[in-house]
């Protein structure tokens, strides 16, 4: 019944602060934030979102070609 191993959500650290989250964050990154340093800007964030957001948008919009008219 040791709890040393086990984590309460409520008591997470900042990955960058290292201070106690009352609401932690959790970056695409998968590192956990406090709310002064959520902004990927401010803790120097790894996650590539311009190709995640690329990648998105490929998939949710494909390419729409319609059929050419032929010349009179």
């Amino acid at each position: 019944m040791s709890g040393s191993n086990q984590q309460s959500t409520s008591s997470q650290l900042c990955t960058k602060c290292k201070k106690k989250t009352l609401m932690d964050y959790k970056c695409p990154c998968e590192k956990i934030f406090c709310i002064k340093c959520r902004v990927p800007e401010l803790h120097g964030c790894t996650f590539d979102f311009y190709t995640e957001h690329r990648k998105k948008l490929e998939k949710e919009n494909p390419v729409v070609s319609g059929e050419k008219v032929d010349k009179i």
